[in-house]
């Protein structure tokens, strides 16, 4: 890692203000006890729903997430960052810890997946919000590098002891944790967290964004490379963990394969940034997105542990590679006073494109999962012929 750049991203990490450092803890608290998206399609599989049934709930945790990123935005930006997380963590909560006692009816599964979905949502344009609130532009990308290394620490060791709970214990417990944890981080920022920047009724309509957003090609074409990659991501919390368990292994083995993706962000990721730093945000973004298509992609090798660590070792480094600058590229090309709007534009091409993925993925690998692999492979691709058509050009980055 060359010198002058790591200590340049390490001195920019250390002067963020307290409340990014607090942001990033209750993220952490949280994120190790994430565990509907993961689980969920295991969960149903294990009780004997079908995979399109699973998909099917899947499908619908999406769309309320989709249905959500509609008034998340304009929300954060009216009432302030701090209260939307906390009022949708709370619900959240208390969907989440539902779904345990849903038994084995498909349709109280898919109801509370819905407003899972739909709940959890809200909290991230106003989270990606107040990023941009607390931190000059400067240092949002070391800033999102913190946020991310709180999730994927979570990520990397929740996963891994969720597996191994739900083997020998029961999902109860899982979803009792996760909403636990999310309980916390509601009370976090409910008292602990500051408001963030607010507008008065009437200056945060969809209208006048949407009117921004057509003078602003680069971000329509960062859009469509998001809906691209969220389908990518999908498959990895359902279809990659079914094609493991085809392949004679446990919910241990899938939890340790989701860990390992935690794990090398912890590792690598600040490193890879430094040595990365001078990319602009279209090059970091494209390179990456490919190489989650190309990461998916590997399991056409098959149902074996060998072939699903591989593939999550090269889709994690198209993570590692994209995500922080997507984020900060979002908030880059945002007016100061739409910053939650063009945060939920961008949660919204993510939950359309999970939605998709979620539903269409599980079709895809009950047909024929070869078929599905080949589709992840050419959405990298288009995902590099979008952004490869844009300038890169963002406020500040020349």
């Amino acid at each position: 890692m060359p010198g002058q750049q790591a200590r340049e991203m390490l001195g920019a990490m250390r002067r963020l203000p307290s409340g990014m450092w607090l942001l990033a803890a209750g993220t952490f608290v949280n994120r190790f006890a994430t565990f509907l998206v993961p689980f969920l399609t295991m969960f149903m599989t294990r009780r004997g729903f079908s995979a399109g049934e699973a998909g099917l709930a899947v499908t619908l945790y999406g769309a309320g997430a989709f249905g959500c990123t509609l008034i998340a935005g304009p929300a954060a930006d009216r009432f302030g960052r701090n209260r939307i997380m906390a009022v949708s963590l709370l619900a959240e909560a208390c969907m989440v810890f539902c779904m345990g006692f849903a038994g084995e009816s498909l349709v109280a599964i898919c109801v509370l997946a819905t407003l899972a979905g739909f709940a959890g949502q809200g909290a991230q344009p106003a989270m990606h919000a107040m990023v941009a609130d607390l931190v000059p532009e400067e240092d949002r990308v070391p800033a999102m590098l913190l946020q991310r290394f709180a999730i994927n620490t979570g990520w990397a060791f929740g996963p891994a002891v969720a597996g191994f709970v739900a083997d020998s214990h029961s999902y109860q417990w899982l979803f009792t944790a996760d909403a636990c944890t999310s309980l916390l981080f509601a009370g976090l920022s409910w008292f602990f967290l500051p408001h963030g920047n607010s507008q008065r009724a009437g200056e945060t309509a969809w209208k006048p964004a949407l009117r921004s957003l057509a003078g602003s090609p680069d971000m329509i074409r960062l859009l469509a490379a998001t809906v691209c990659a969220a389908f990518l991501f999908r498959q990895v919390s359902t279809a990659m963990n079914l094609h493991l368990l085809s392949g004679g292994y446990t919910e241990k083995h899938c939890g340790m394969v989701q860990s390992l993706n935690g794990l090398l962000v912890i590792l690598l990721e600040i490193p890879l940034a430094a040595m990365t730093s001078r990319w602009l945000p279209r090059r970091a973004v494209a390179a990456g997105f490919f190489l989650i298509g190309a990461g998916v992609a590997v399991n056409a090798a098959g149902p074996g542990l060998m072939a699903a660590v591989a593939s999550m070792v090269v889709l994690t480094f198209g993570e590692m590679l994209s995500l922080p600058r997507h984020s900060a590229w979002v908030q880059q090309l945002s007016p100061a006073d739409m910053r939650g709007r063009y945060a939920g534009m961008a949660s919204f091409a993510w939950s359309g494109g999970a939605t998709f993925g979620g539903w269409s993925g599980l079709m895809l690998f009950a047909w024929n999962p070869n078929s599905l692999w080949a589709v992840c492979g050419l959405l990298g691709v288009a995902s590099v012929w979008l952004l490869g058509r844009g300038s890169g050009r963002v406020r500040g980055a020349e």
